[in-house]
């Protein structure tokens, strides 16, 4: 709209203001500034416009639109001049609208050298939203005198109406931008990645898990888990996150694959329900490698036993007709102690291999103090042959505990029994068990005095075949396997372990188990 049109200032300026609300109905960024930089020039007849936007109230240009052509690298170096020191850098900080009717009387207005044709007279204005900055006019004329006060309350009522559209369509800009950064990451990760909408069905999916799943997305999208074809693996999946289930391990049979799944939520920002993210990680190579471990441990390990038991076998019947006296008989006898040993360690680590390798036995209710008090009575001998105190704090009575009562058993009595070999003669060994109904715990500790372990070394100390070097330990003979038992099976058992130790004032080793739900019939 030309300024000389015969309208009068009023009508022309209802015209304005209501192009500028159409504005709101656009999303597109590049859209509203265009429209409202050609629509300001046209109706205050300025010569040159320009419109710098800024992001998230930053003194950093993130656009730059103007209605000459100018290469981008020059773009940007005006852009830089005029927020140091010009005139829009002065409105960004001031936050006020302003009219230069000269420019050479104004310090604020910064002159170009190539620019060929000198601008006169000026009109900048802010585009404000809730006190925060998104963007900055200027609309700029030959001639001094051009713009008006009339043109300056136009410019900044347009501006108040448009800096609402600008944000809009700046806020959308971002949702896309994240979403394009989304997808690309989505699609560029190994891993099969699904979300589910609050009601459960399919809502997006990446190309991992088009491929994993073997169909097209036009066949998913809106679809159950459990819908997806016969293979019953997705509806394992489903049931898994129904019950609660947020990381968990499952082989599809049907593709001969080992997937781990991690679960996370999300929000729907209106209804507030939540709708789910899975990521299915194939770790076949590895469960392969780990299955084909523990294989050649156990085959090893068998037949390392039946030799084994020979020659500790000879060994016992030559002590047996030897003479004590004999030159030989230590030999005999270091021969029947290394051989114990070793087959110890085979038995151990055979143990730890089946519990690390399969889910709990045998699902029994077990009464912890009896078990508690069984093998201290059968520790009772060993403690007394070091003079050691074997004493124990228990409660009257606890709940059941539920699992594998063998499992178990081993896990009570390797800490009760490294507390009797890990503490010198004359020590004291207490074992303490206690009942926490609020939290659906029990729990079990071992208290000695006996050599402790160095801060140095604590953090391995659960690891398989490791033995801390403690001083006064060192003709103590172990396999390092007995605490990485104790802490497969706690943790198969939905517990934990934990410890503390000081060198020279002993060490404590406990663990908590969840107590058994109570059955209908209890």
């Amino acid at each position: 709209m030309s300024k000389n049109l015969p309208f009068n200032r009023h009508t022309q300026e209802f015209f304005v203001l209501a192009s500028t609300a159409e504005l709101l109905t656009s999303l597109n960024l590049d859209d509203v500034l265009v429209r409202t930089l050609s629509l300001l020039t046209e109706s205050t007849a300025a010569q040159r416009g320009s419109f710098i936007v800024f992001n998230e109230d930053s003194p950093t240009a993130d656009r730059y639109i103007t209605r000459q052509d100018l290469p981008p690298e020059r773009s940007q170096t005006m852009i830089a001049e005029v927020l140091e020191k010009g005139l829009a850098g002065w409105v960004y900080h001031t936050r006020t609208p302003v009219l230069i009717t000269d420019t050479l009387e104004d310090e604020r207005w910064v002159v170009f050298p190539d620019d060929l044709q000198p601008m006169r007279s000026a009109l900048c204005v802010p585009f404000l939203v809730d006190g925060h900055i998104n963007g900055i006019m200027t609309l700029e004329h030959t001639r001094p005198g051009h713009f008006s006060e009339d043109d300056l309350r136009l410019v900044t009522a347009v501006a108040h109406q448009a800096s609402i559209a600008l944000r809009n369509a700046q806020l959308f800009h971002q949702v896309e931008t994240h979403e394009r950064q989304i997808r690309a990451v989505l699609e560029s990760t190994a891993d099969a990645i699904l979300t589910l909408s609050p009601d459960g069905n399919i809502w997006l999916l990446n190309a991992a898990a088009q491929e994993m799943i073997g169909r097209s997305p036009d066949t998913l999208i809106g679809r159950p888990l459990t819908e997806i074809g016969a293979n019953p693996f997705f509806a394992e999946v489903a049931s898994r996150i129904a019950a609660g289930e947020n990381s968990f391990q499952l082989r599809d049979e049907a593709a001969g694959r080992d997937y781990r799944v991690q679960v996370s939520d999300w929000q729907q920002s209106i209804t507030r329900e939540l709708g789910h993210v899975i990521v299915f990680t194939d770790v076949t190579p590895f469960k392969e490698l780990d299955r084909l471990k523990s294989q050649m441990l156990q085959i090893a390990s068998h037949d390392l036993k039946n030799p084994l038991g020979v020659v500790l076998g000879y060994a016992e019947m030559m002590l047996m007709e030897m003479d004590p006296t004999h030159p030989y008989y230590e030999f005999a006898a270091d021969i029947a102690r290394v051989t114990q040993r070793m087959l110890e360690m085979v038995t151990q680590l055979l143990d730890v291999e089946r519990i690390e390798s399969t889910a709990t036995g045998m699902a029994e209710d077990i009464d912890p103090l009896a078990l508690i008090r069984d093998l201290l009575e059968e520790a009772g001998p060993r403690a007394a042959q070091k003079r050691q105190s074997l004493s124990s704090d228990l409660p009257d009575q606890a709940p059941l505990l539920r699992g594998d009562p063998a499992q178990l058993r081993e896990a009570f009595k390797n800490l009760v029994d490294n507390a009797i070999k890990y503490t010198p003669e004359g020590g004291k060994v207490l074992a303490r068990a206690s009942t926490e109904p609020e939290s659906g715990r029990f729990h079990f500790s071992v208290i000695d005095n006996g050599y402790g372990i160095p801060k140095e070394l604590q953090g391995r100390i659960f690891q398989r075949f490791y033995r801390a070097k403690q001083p006064g330990a060192e003709q103590i003979s172990g396999t390092g396997l007995g605490l990485s038992l104790v802490k497969a099976v706690i943790e198969r058992h939905g517990g934990a372990v934990w410890f503390e130790s000081e060198p020279g004032r002993g060490s404590t080793f406990g663990f908590w188990l969840p107590l058994a739900a109570p059955t209908a019939e209890s």
